[in-house]
């Protein structure tokens, strides 16, 4: 169903379904006013045509720190306030942040093998890199005051399972960064 809310034929707020509206980016339930990220406008949308890859001067390095900022990006601080958020629901949101950062990466990947080589291991580490830069960004929202209600090894498990699901997804074509990932949570 289609409300809006708002005056002169602006639409400020649209229902989603049963108990949800969307509002700037984001999907809040009017009930418990949980909140999640809205992806809709990534539908039918190839990740690769919105990824700025960078060829100049050390394409690994700048492709490393994407590859962090693409989960942080996703994962606002609203998303992972426990005070906001149920418990679920704050481990939907970062699953989703993960997931989204996940393609956006091998999409980033894609972009860059175009001109580059593909480094399996480089990729790997890159992987590795943003799963254990997520529990770090997740303290300091906590530390401005946001509700984190985590453990690391949680994030750990739920960031690496998000990759691994983006990963299989491709295939045999990220056999050995699966491979490596799959053999991390076995420890």
């Amino acid at each position: 169903s289609g409300g809006s809310a708002g005056g002169g034929g602006v639409r400020s707020v649209q229902l989603v379904e049963g108990n949800e509206v969307r509002w700037c980016g984001l999907v809040l339930h009017v009930r418990t006013m949980e909140v999640r990220a809205d992806y809709r406008r990534y539908n039918n949308q190839h990740l690769r045509d919105a990824a700025t890859v960078t060829f100049a001067g050390k394409p690994g390095d700048v492709f490393r720190r994407k590859a962090v900022g693409f989960i942080k990006a996703k994962l606002q601080p609203i998303l992972a306030d426990a005070s906001i958020n149920s418990r679920f629901r704050v481990r939907y949101n970062l699953y989703q942040a993960a997931l989204f950062g996940g393609m956006k990466t091998l999409a980033y990947a894609g972009a860059l093998a175009t001109l580059l080589p593909l480094n399996q291991s480089h990729l790997l580490g890159t992987i590795r890199a943003a799963i254990k830069a997520v529990y770090p960004y997740l303290m300091g929202l906590g530390a401005s005051g946001v509700a984190i209600a985590i453990g690391r090894k949680e994030v750990s498990w739920l960031v690496t399972h998000a990759f691994l699901r983006v990963l299989r997804s491709r295939g045999t074509l990220y056999a050995a960064a699966t491979a490596a990932l799959v053999d991390s949570l076995a420890l």
